[in-house]
């Protein structure tokens, strides 16, 4: 019986289909794994995917400097719902806020680098947004904050990460459900991987990494939120923030509204550790 189980086993293991990725599909986001439990409660939900938003046009925000981090991610979720013809108030929510800033804290692009108005590091190949040239591992800067909140949506909402859009305008969906699509793209019909650091078999812990990131931000969501963006600076190293624009009401559960003065969350990078340039994230 042991002999036969065994035998089963492989033959399940020999038939399963390989994964197969091309170079293109694979975005590169490298940067040191930090360990999270993700069976405390957490689970991973399918959300489904979505039509894959329009790739044209330029997002008015109508808003001036200084620019935080909390509005650059409010004004993509606002497209995300227009690209995708969805409320608003479905995308625009504390975890989503919550999801995509703990995303650029771990990313680290603009707050830790000089990729002005790029905090996801995308590396979205349109002439009309960028201000540098075009880099696909993401290292480039955007002309403005409304053409960096265009390129983000655009990213987000293309016909290879549809799944994303899906999390990101269910209303009831919750940070660590979108980091779950985020990681397990083969769960998602038609839909590409993110980032080779989450293929398998490293996709577990590129998971639990993601979790720690949704942790950190959740439990210092102003010191993070309120972070600057689109200066010369870096803004998360040199802890510029503006604290009075942050929107409270948008502020995720079991978060504080009084920021923490400490520098430590600054340059933690949302994993306690400084960041500098903490990664090397993939274009689209």
């Amino acid at each position: 019986m042991k002999r036969l189980i065994l035998i089963c086993a492989a033959t399940l293991v020999m038939s399963a289909p390989a994964l197969a990725i091309s170079a293109t599909d694979k975005q590169i986001i490298n940067y040191d794994a930090v360990y999270y439990d993700p069976n405390g409660g957490i689970c991973g939900t399918n959300l489904g995917v979505v039509g894959s938003g329009s790739q044209t046009g330029i997002w008015n925000s109508g808003l001036q400097p200084p620019y935080i981090l909390q509005e650059f991610m409010i004004e993509v979720l606002k497209d995300i719902a227009d690209k995708t013809d969805k409320p608003a108030s479905n995308a625009v929510t504390k975890e989503h806020v919550l999801a995509l800033v703990a995303m650029a804290d771990g990313e680290g692009g603009d707050i830790t680098n000089h990729d002005l108005f790029n905090p996801l590091n995308t590396g979205i190949n349109a002439p009309e947004l960028l201000a540098t040239a075009n880099a696909g591992n993401g290292v480039q800067s955007f002309k403005s904050f409304d053409a960096g909140v265009e390129a983000t949506a655009r990213a987000l909402t293309d016909p290879n990460h549809t799944r994303l859009a899906a999390a990101l305008t269910n209303q009831s969906s919750t940070a660590e459900e979108f980091m779950y699509a985020l990681t397990y793209y083969q769960n998602y019909p038609g839909n590409a991987i993110w980032a080779a650091a989450s293929e398998p078999p490293n996709q577990d812990n590129y998971y639990r990494k993601e979790l720690s990131f949704v942790e950190s931000t959740r439990s210092h969501y102003n010191n993070i939120a309120g972070l600057v963006i689109g200066t010369p600076a870096e803004e998360q190293i040199e802890n510029l923030t503006d604290f009075a624009k942050l929107d409270n009401s948008l502020l995720p559960d079991g978060s504080s509204s009084t920021p923490n003065p400490s520098n430590d969350i600054s340059t933690s990078g949302g994993c306690g550790t400084t960041s500098t340039s903490n990664s090397t994230p993939g274009g689209q």
